[in-house]
């Protein structure tokens, strides 16, 4: 197993996360001991990034090495060889994009709250060189992450809890160190389920400009993540929320995709309600439910069709591999990881959505005029073959030179699958197939 497939790490929407042991407990007063510089030669062997280009000239070393690791391991290396400030602001990526505002946050930070956005990113930076390295440094992660949670939560003592660029982009560094080196299982929800309450309590239009932007297009789809997740309604569902912070800026097709898909968990919060209601009402709910996750189908699907058309050329397409030891290796390739992002998760938004249309059909036979528009069996055979195809996307997400925004963005789309094909006899043999086939692609931690 390569460095890069350690057992033991969760991934952002993973059900079923599988932590390494917890760092150590760091007494409160103890300050950071780590010095970034340190970060010098292990990122440089690593990641590749001695000899290029300083990715933001106006901060000095070390911290330039230490944003130059976080963004060389969550940013595409085609965006990162030209200016970091030209990068689109509607960065159409799962998990990463948010990083490119770390430069002009870093270089405008001072006090305590920039002491404690350093600190974050320090922590940041050394658990993504042990994730890479498989080199153990739980000291130095460890005090980072305390002092840094420490400060956040003085900052956020003195400011009353509102929300501060600074604050969101410490908070998202100690997220994404949950992934790699967690504390507690899926703790990065937490973080990220905190953050999302700094951010509901704000204005949406002040997030459709400058950095604020680049922040919540990076964060945003993390949140709705979050709410699938947790099956709780978010406020991203909200008509503000959907059009003030674009206001300035065109949404990627992805930010597109996710405004659809932040009405499913709405509708997943309400079906779980329903489960304690009398009988009537709880038949009368799920008709309900049914009938918005219909809707929310078919403009999954519309919007899938306008994505389709606008590209001249196909966007994702079927691959053979033939290995040494004989069989076969059938496989997905996409033109960007952006793509590739974009079709995994809309599998699984479809395929959540038949899954619960499918639930309710079982649990309630009166309701059984429904299956005239979907039924039973075409809910199954749809859904085996989007698992089927999110398992054949892990070899192309999970490339070496997608780093780390390759993995993380996968989670959530391989939960879904195994989740779907895990229902029946027929899905668990494809589940034991890409088991044996796959290994090399896709490692336990991410099931």
């Amino acid at each position: 197993m390569s460095k890069t497939e350690n057992t033991g790490h969760s991934i952002p929407g993973s059900r079923q996360a599988k932590p390494e042991p917890a760092l150590e407990q760091v007494s409160d007063h103890l300050a950071p001991q780590a010095n970034p510089s340190s970060l010098t030669s292990l990122g440089n062997r690593e990641t590749n990034i001695s000899g290029l280009t300083p990715i933001y000239p106006c901060l000095t070393d070390p911290w330039e090495k230490t944003i130059s690791l976080i963004i060389r391991n969550y940013v595409p290396y085609r965006e990162v060889s030209a200016d970091i400030t030209d990068i689109v602001p509607q960065s159409p990526r799962i998990c990463g994009s948010w990083v490119t505002a770390l430069p002009e946050l870093a270089a405008g930070s001072s006090g305590k709250l920039g002491e404690c956005l350093t600190s974050a990113m320090n922590a940041l930076a050394f658990s993504i060189t042990s994730y890479m390295t498989g080199e153990q440094l739980t000291r130095p992660i460890s005090l980072s992450y305390g002092h840094a949670l420490q400060l956040l939560q003085d900052n956020l003592r003195s400011t009353g809890g509102s929300y501060k660029a600074e604050q969101a982009a410490a908070v998202m560094c100690i997220a994404l160190l949950e992934v790699s080196t967690p504390t507690s299982p899926n703790s990065w929800l937490v973080h990220i389920h905190g953050l999302g309450e700094l951010i509901r309590l704000s204005s949406p239009d002040s997030f459709s400009t400058g950095v604020q932007h680049t922040l919540f297009i990076g964060i945003r789809p993390l949140l709705i993540i979050e709410a699938f997740v947790s099956r709780k309604a978010t406020f991203l569902a909200e008509e503000e929320w959907a059009t003030g912070p674009f206001q300035h800026h065109q949404p990627s097709p992805l930010q597109d995709l996710f405004t659809i898909a932040a009405s499913i968990p709405p509708v997943l919060e309400k079906i779980d309600i329903s489960k304690e209601e009398p009988t009537e009402a709880a038949a009368n709910a799920a008709k309900k439910c049914l009938t918005h996750l219909m809707k929310i189908k078919m403009r999954l699907e519309s919007w899938a069709r306008s994505f389709q058309t606008v590209s001249p050329t196909p966007l994702y397409w079927q691959k053979t591999e033939v290995p040494a030891d004989g069989g076969h290796d059938e496989f997905l390739s996409f033109p960007s990881l952006s793509i590739a992002n974009t079709f995994t998760h809309l599998w699984s938004f479809k395929i959540t959505c038949m899954l619960h249309i499918r639930d309710l059909l079982l649990r309630f036979p009166e309701l059984s005029a429904f299956e005239i528009i979907l039924s039973l069996d075409e809910i199954r055979t749809s859904c085996h073959e989007l698992s089927v195809k999110i398992l054949q996307s892990m070899k192309y997400l999970l490339r070496q030179e997608f780093m780390l925004y390759g993995r993380f963005s996968a989670g959530f789309p391989l939960s879904t699958a195994y989740e779907s094909l895990s229902f029946d006899a027929k899905g668990r043999n494809v589940l034991r197939e890409y088991e044996q086939t796959v290994p090399k692609h896709i490692s336990q931690k991410y099931m």
